[in-house]
């Protein structure tokens, strides 16, 4: 690396060091005469017994880790049902329409709703082309009409996602 790399690499370090500290200490000192007596999120840290982190070990990128950590990765999701799961009505009539049925969500950060149009419409282009699959499109706008053309297409901002999975129907 050169020395301007490495000038920029420092300049982003600090500067990103400097706007957490500002933003995140701030906050707390902020709120500290609140709860007297707490510890610090510094204190809690170095008390920490174990290191869960969401992510499956085998799967994720090689790094190096503390004897502390405990992978816990893919626990939230129980794919052992074999037919204990109980969808409401509503949910098992979606999926009892087609004999395929496929999930579309981008998760709780990254929000369909927010997509170029031209992604979306490369979406619809998509689904209109499969009329024997349901496609259930986690969309984060209330009553959108953004598939009201497509009869197999159902948007909503909510979904019991383990329990749809959990399923043999999907």
């Amino acid at each position: 690396m050169s020395l301007i790399g490495r000038v920029k690499n420092t300049i982003g370090m600090l500067l990103s060091m400097y706007f957490s500290t500002m933003r995140f200490e701030k906050e707390l000192e902020m709120i500290k005469p609140y709860y007297k007596g707490a510890k610090t999120w510094r204190e809690h840290v170095e008390g920490v017994a174990f290191n869960m982190v969401n992510s499956n070990r085998y799967l994720d990128y090689a790094s190096p880790t503390l004897p502390k950590t405990v992978f816990i990765g893919g626990m939230q999701v129980n794919t052992k049902q074999s037919g204990k799961t109980k969808l409401s009505k509503e949910w098992d009539e979606v999926l009892s329409l087609r004999e395929q049925n496929v999930l579309v969500s981008f998760g709780s950060n990254a929000f369909s709703s927010d997509m170029p149009d031209e992604y979306k419409s490369a979406f619809l282009k998509v689904f209109g082309s499969m009329p024997n699959t349901t496609f259930i499109w986690k969309y984060e706008i209330e009553n959108a009409t953004l598939a009201n053309h497509l009869p197999n297409v159902k948007l909503t901002t909510w979904m019991p996602q383990n329990d749809i999975l959990g399923i043999s129907k999907c």
